[in-house]
């Protein structure tokens, strides 16, 4: 027993510094900007029980105000239970693929998180929360799997954290059921009837609940759906911006490269009735990594890069290829990730650097911030 305690107490030391470097409270004062301003609509539609569908129609939901970066007053509260909810979830999922890790590559897997998992002066949340949709996923089917430890944990938690996601943003609600349709297929293929339908029982039934308790109509969440898809639909026409020819092709190599070993890696074990479902959330999340990224090649190259470095510093933990093709498949998943180092080097050559103060801020602040929210409060008011 006693030296049980002790082999934990250091991964839960690495996991609460994890969780609070990872910690992303209000920072930025509402000003007449286009992100600022729909953000300060989103606190406000929450705060007057606006409907979604109806008198807002955007592609984010009722619970898009708890992603918002723009200090309110308004939902500060649920804002900050959120964040410190959201973020320990994170943690624990980085903490649980690292395990999984032999000692050197979980290191690596542990540096990348730290280095890759912010960006100076640039939200990279939606990638944190893609990447925790896809995590879930594969926990919860390796524990199928495994049958045992914490795995199970998340096979149980997965279809209401899904769920969650889905009412934050029209894109999480479409990845969300893609995660949940792979997840029944891994089960079913694996002659787990049972546990396929409970996981998408589960997320529909969360997802209609939350929506009702988020004080939504029903009958406005076809309408919000509809209409989230047309400006989904038109974003690339309106926003589109060309990305310069060396970011594209170093997103194109690295893209392929991703997509080559992760086949490589799960595809064979198709054939075995259980990759099938976790190969179409992988996929997914590749493919809607790209979108965010160069729909709009800005500054939001930086999610396109961020998720494929991390993807791919995880993705070893929970895929072993065919001994024929191990070596191919190692070499492709490592140069990944230099691939995307370069690709954020092009927006800012000292970001890694950055990145090392700005994480060390974050402790700072968000200690701050946890042992005295009323100065927290004042400060931003």
């Amino acid at each position: 027993m006693q030296r049980t305690f002790h082999s934990r107490v250091p991964w839960a030391i690495v996991g609460g510094l994890i969780w609070l470097s990872l910690l992303d409270f209000p920072s930025i004062t509402l000003t007449p900007q286009l992100d600022h301003s729909w953000q300060g609509v989103l606190s406000y539609a929450s705060e007057r029980g606006l409907q979604f569908g109806r008198d807002v129609v955007f592609t984010y939901g009722p619970l898009g105000y708890l992603k918002n970066q723009v200090y309110a007053s308004s939902g500060l509260a649920e804002r900050l239970i959120w964040e410190i909810f959201f973020k320990g979830i994170l943690a624990a999922l980085i903490l649980e693929i690292a395990v999984r890790f032999p000692k050197r590559p979980r290191i690596g897997f542990l540096i990348s998180v730290v280095i890759a998992s912010r960006y100076p002066q640039c939200d990279t949340a939606d990638t944190l929360y893609l990447l925790t949709m896809t995590w879930l996923v594969l926990l919860a089917a390796c524990g199928s799997r495994r049958g045992c430890g914490m795995q199970n944990i998340w096979l149980v938690v997965a279809p209401f954290i899904l769920a969650s996601l889905a009412l934050i943003k029209f894109t999480f609600l479409l990845f969300a059921g893609v995660n949940v349709a792979s997840l029944a297929i891994h089960f079913f293929s694996c002659g787990r009837r049972r546990a396929a339908l409970l996981v998408v029982g589960s997320f529909v039934l969360t997802f209609l609940l939350g929506w009702l308790l988020a004080g939504q109509g029903i009958e406005n969440l076809w309408p919000y759906v509809k209409f989230s898809a047309e400006i989904s639909h038109g974003y690339a026409y309106a926003m589109g911006i060309g990305a310069r020819p060396a970011v594209f092709w170093l997103a194109i190599v690295a893209c392929s490269l991703l997509v080559a070993s992760t086949l490589c890696s799960a595809f064979p074990r198709a054939g075995r009735a259980n990759s099938l479902g976790l190969l179409l959330t992988i996929l997914a999340v590749i493919f809607l990594a790209w979108k965010e990224g160069f729909v709009r090649a800005d500054i939001h190259v930086v999610y396109t890069f961020t998720c494929y470095w991390l993807l791919a510093a995880s993705l070893p933990a929970f895929f072993q290829a065919p001994a024929k093709l191990r070596p191919v498949v190692g070499w492709s998943t490592f140069l990944v990730i230099p691939l995307c180092f370069l690709g954020l080097c092009f927006g800012k050559p000292a970001f890694a650097v950055e990145n090392v103060f700005a994480v060390v801020s974050r402790f700072d602040d968000n200690t701050t911030v946890l042992l005295d929210f009323p100065g927290y409060r004042r400060a931003m008011e």
